[in-house]
Formats: C-alpha cells, sequence, structure tokens
C-alpha cells in the first residue's frame, strides 16, 4: 500500500514539474521577446506615443477578464476534479461567452465611436476589440487543457503567438504603420492561438467542441465564477488604474516614464505566474485527496519564491539608471528613479501569487477577492491623493 501511494504522489510531483517546466520555459521565452519587442516598440514610437500605446495595450487584459468573467479558472478547477465533465463544461463556457463578449464588444464599440479619439488611437482601439474576442476563446481551451494537467499545447502556442506578433509587428513598424500597424500584428497572432488551442483541444481531449446551453450548469458556472471574476477584475484594476490616473492628472509623457518602470519590474512576473499555473490544478486535487500534499506543497512555493525574488529585488534597485540606459533610448532616462522603488514590491508580489493559487483551489476565494478590494482601494486612495505632487514618482 504504502509504495502504490508514494508511486502516486511521486506521479504527482512529477506532472507539477512537467506542467511548470513547460510554462516556465514558454513564458521565459515570450516575456524575453516580449521585453526585447516592447523596448524596440517604444524607442522607435517615442516618450508621447508610448504614453498612448501602453493604456491601449492595457485595455486587452482588462476587457478580456471581463468577457472571460474567470470561467476558465473555474472549468480548470472542475475538469481537474471531473475530467469526465470536460465535455459539458467548456461547451456551456463557450455558450455563456458568446454573449458575453457581444456584449461587452458593443459597449466598446460606442465608447470608441463615440469618444474623442484620434483616428489612430480609434483604429487601434477595434483592433484591440479584435484581439480580446479571439484570446477570451483561446484562454478557454487551454483551460481545459490546464484541468487536464496538460500544458505543453498552452506552452507552444504562448511561444509562436509571441514570434508571430513581434515579426509582424516589427515588419509594420518599418514600414510605418505606427501602433496600428503593432495591433494588427498582434490580431494575427491572436488567431493563430486561436486555431492552435482548437486543434490541441481536439487531439488530446479527442473531444470536438460544441457550444450547450444548459440553464442549471450555466447558473452553476457563474455562481462558482463570481468570486473568481471579482477577484480577477480587481487584481487587472490594480495593476492598471495608476496609469490612467496618471495619464489623466499629468499626461502621457508621465505614462511613459512609468510604463517603462513598472515594464522592468514586472516582466519578471512570469516566474511566480507559471508556477501558479501548475500549482492550481495540483491543489485542487490535493484539496480532495491530500490535505498534507496540499499544505507541502504550499510551504515549499513559498519558500521558492523568496529565494528567487529578493537577491533579483536587491540587484535590480542598485542597478537601476544601468537597466534603464542599457534597455531604452536616454528620452527614458527619468524611469531608473520610479524602478528603484516599484522593484522592492518584487518579493511580496511573488509570494502573493501561491497564497492566492491556495485560496482559489481550496474555495476560498471570497476572502482573496476581500484581500484584494482593500488593496485596490488603498491603492487608487493613495494614487489619487500623490499623483498630482509626486507625478509618476
Amino acid at each position: 500500500m504504502s509504495i502504490t501511494k508514494t508511486a502516486e504522489a511521486n506521479d504527482g510531483q512529477g506532472r507539477i514539474l512537467r506542467n511548470t517546466s513547460y510554462l516556465t520555459g514558454a513564458f521565459i521565452l515570450q516575456k524575453i521577446i516580449s521585453f526585447v519587442y516592447y523596448t524596440v516598440v517604444v524607442n522607435f514610437i517615442g516618450v508621447s506615443k508610448t504614453g498612448e500605446y501602453d493604456p491601449l495595450k492595457s485595455l486587452i487584459p482588462i476587457t478580456l477578464i471581463l468577457i472571460d468573467f474567470s470561467l476558465s479558472a473555474v472549468i480548470t478547477r472542475e475538469i481537474a476534479r471531473k475530467p469526465e465533465s470536460t465535455k459539458t463544461l467548456i461547451g456551456n463556457v463557450l455558450g455563456i461567452k458568446i454573449i458575453f463578449a457581444l456584449a461587452v464588444l458593443t459597449i466598446f464599440g460606442v465608447v470608441t465611436n463615440f469618444g474623442n479619439f484620434s483616428q489612430e488611437v480609434q483604429s487601434s482601439l477595434y483592433l484591440v476589440a479584435l484581439i480580446v474576442a479571439f484570446d477570451t476563446f483561446t484562454l478557454t481551451f487551454f483551460a481545459a487543457l490546464r484541468g487536464l494537467q496538460n500544458m505543453k499545447f498552452e506552452a507552444i502556442g504562448m511561444v509562436f503567438n509571441q514570434l508571430i506578433a513581434v515579426g509582424l509587428g516589427y515588419a509594420a513598424l518599418k514600414l510605418g504603420f505606427g501602433m496600428r500597424g503593432v495591433f494588427f500584428a498582434t490580431v494575427a497572432a491572436s488567431v493563430f492561438n486561436f486555431l492552435w488551442s482548437i486543434i490541441a483541444f481536439k487531439r488530446y481531449a479527442r473531444i470536438w467542441p460544441k457550444i450547450i446551453w444548459d440553464k442549471t450548469i450555466i447558473g452553476l458556472l457563474l455562481k462558482l465564477a463570481l468570486p473568481f471574476a471579482a477577484a480577477a477584475f480587481l487584481v487587472k484594476a490594480y495593476t492598471y488604474t495608476d496609469r490612467y490616473l496618471l495619464l489623466a492628472f499629468k499626461g502621457t509623457t508621465a505614462v511613459a516614464f512609468y510604463a517603462v518602470a513598472h515594464k522592468l519590474t514586472f516582466a519578471l512576473e512570469f516566474l511566480p505566474s507559471a508556477f501558479a499555473a501548475g500549482l492550481y490544478p495540483a491543489m485542487s486535487a490535493y484539496f480532495v485527496s491530500s490535505k498534507e500534499k496540499l499544505e507541502n506543497t504550499f510551504e515549499k512555493s513559498l519558500v521558492y519564491m523568496m529565494i528567487i525574488a529578493v537577491p533579483i529585488s536587491v540587484a535590480m534597485c542598485f542597478l537601476a539608471d544601468g537597466i534603464v540606459g542599457l534597455a531604452f533610448n536616454k528620452f527614458f532616462a527619468p524611469s531608473a528613479r520610479p524602478l528603484q522603488i516599484l522593484i522592492l514590491s518584487l518579493p511580496v508580489i511573488f509570494m502573493n501569487f501561491p497564497v492566492g493559487t491556495l485560496l482559489n483551489a481550496i474555495n476560498k476565494t471570497k476572502l482573496n477577492t476581500l484581500n484584494m478590494a482593500l488593496t485596490l482601494l488603498v491603492n487608487i486612495s493613495i494614487n489619487a491623493l500623490l499623483i498630482k505632487k509626486f507625478s509618476y514618482m
């Protein structure tokens, strides 16, 4: 009996390591490519345009949350617990998302049409809407595969998605298409990743996705997703509210300087994010099967995050001027000061990932949501008070 349990434990740990390795490797490649691409884009378009480009780009994850409604997180957890429910769950989620996508994108279109935007910004907003539309369904298929504890296909799609966006985006910049060209390249990459996610899901799950409308299941899914969605929206609001407040109070130049510092800080977020992605289905399963394994996995994850984050934070704080100067042209030199401040939060950011993952996996999402709501309230209040005086600092 003990041999069987040991074998099962080793298999579970091995699966976590494989999935974490797939996503970590993909995230590393994606973030390296993405960061280099970001530096090329902002150095090419300059400080003022960066102040427009960054808020537009930030709309993608915010709008994606509204359409996805964290249903992807729910089906990852539920499929991990009951793999036989995959077909029913994904079919109903697709049905819900079609309605949500139409509603959100209609509002998005109305605001874009009647808002006071330049032609370049307006056309970029339409492209952002297309990106979100494709990405939300891609997220659904990869979420199901995460629940089945296979993240290899997602990792492959992630890398190729980034390569396509970068290749076409760089060509667009060289040809003089500016921001619109960059966003159009991202649309093309999103279409590819969407098609790849369908192929991967069909190949591994051996299920052809079909839309299902089951009122009972839809009601249950929305009920389960609500606390996840609230938490996810609060996280995105916390992450991006500062730049919109900066844009309102101080303009595009301040946004550009802050965005560069923020990019350098959160470029390292792929490490805890990939780790958490591998942990989540395993923690969800351990919550049902073994509290001891759950506790052990959580404690080790916190230690690993600290070991990684603290040295990076200290080093980047002391080397901020050199790092900004190496990656960006001289016009972005003022970004070094906010980088020194932001990077000190890195250990806390890293440790928050396994904490949030644990709370979601053990059905304590409401507690996680409350924590984020309080954090967002404090963040907005302090930003509103200090931005007018200290700007992007």
